[in-house]
């Protein structure tokens, strides 16, 4: 923190519904620092590098600008086209710049150092949002980030189960309308695929499953409990056209927990021989 910070001159609010200059500065700065900067003043043909392919989708599937009126030299494009589009972007479409770079496939084999520079200045600036995997979440905590990504990492015997987590992750971290039922439920589902694939049983159950693995009765029986509520908790499992209470805090806790649950049972599962072939 600055002195002017830690004497209290300056108050550090979390940056939820809302971006300041500062932070939207520091996140251009880290697009132009990775991307841009070598080919910025120049005349370069845009169709030739990959970054110019970058700006060629940032104008078309971002921006959702006419094609024909694309700037076909880097300079010319970076300069009068992107750059100003950026800066008059609100703060959920900053975000969504950055999402859509840290996945704009011209330039995906960068994603890892992009990201980590971006979730540096978005914990520096106080932002409510980092990077989980590619997208952006509401989760600050890096022991939360990893135990999703962990999850989320496990291979294509996997798939399944990484499939529910990601959507569960998009619907709870939509800037614009996050679904957090929907969430809720896809996480839970993860949990259900990840018990079918240790026990090669598509119907099984999470009692089957902890059976099979070995985990001790106590520990089962707390586990099944904490599932168990999911099944009447504001109709998650029910009709999901109905109202209901929960929130942002009631997603993040069933994305994390589900995430760090998969982990240990996929861990556990493979120690005890558990795991299909």
């Amino acid at each position: 923190m600055k002195f002017s910070e830690r004497i209290g001159a300056v108050r550090r609010v979390l940056q939820k519904d809302s971006m300041d200059e500062a932070l939207k500065n520091a996140l251009w700065n880290i697009v132009h620092g990775r991307y841009f900067v070598r080919y910025a003043n120049t005349r370069q043909p845009i169709g030739y590098i990959s970054e110019g392919k970058l700006l060629l989708e940032l104008w078309i599937y971002h921006f959702h600008q006419p094609v024909d009126k694309f700037y076909t030299e880097f300079g010319s494009c970076l300069s009068q086209q992107i750059r100003p589009a950026y800066m008059g972007s609100d703060w959920s479409s900053v975000y969504d710049f950055i999402e859509f770079i840290a996945n704009c496939e011209p330039v995906k084999d960068r994603s890892g150092p992009f990201m980590g520079a971006c979730n540096k200045v978005l914990e520096e600036h106080v932002s409510a949002y980092r990077f989980v995997g590619t997208t952006l979440a509401p989760i600050t905590s890096e022991e939360e980030i990893l135990a999703v990504e962990q999850a989320m990492s496990h291979g294509q015997k996997f798939k399944a189960m990484t499939s529910h987590l990601q959507t569960a992750l998009e619907r709870f971290g939509d800037k614009h309308s996050p679904d957090y039922r929907n969430s809720i439920k896809e996480s839970i589902s993860a949990v259900e695929a990840v018990c079918q694939i240790l026990t090669g049983d598509t119907n099984a159950t999470l009692g089957k499953a902890l059976k099979q693995i070995g985990v001790h009765p106590a520990l089962e029986k707390g586990f099944s409990a904490i599932y168990g509520y999911t099944s009447d908790a504001s109709g998650i499992r029910h009709a999901l056209s109905d109202e209901s209470s929960l929130t942002a805090d009631d997603a993040k806790f069933f994305l994390v927990s589900c995430s760090a649950f998969i982990n240990y049972l996929i861990a556990k599962g493979s120690a005890a021989g558990a795991t299909t072939p």
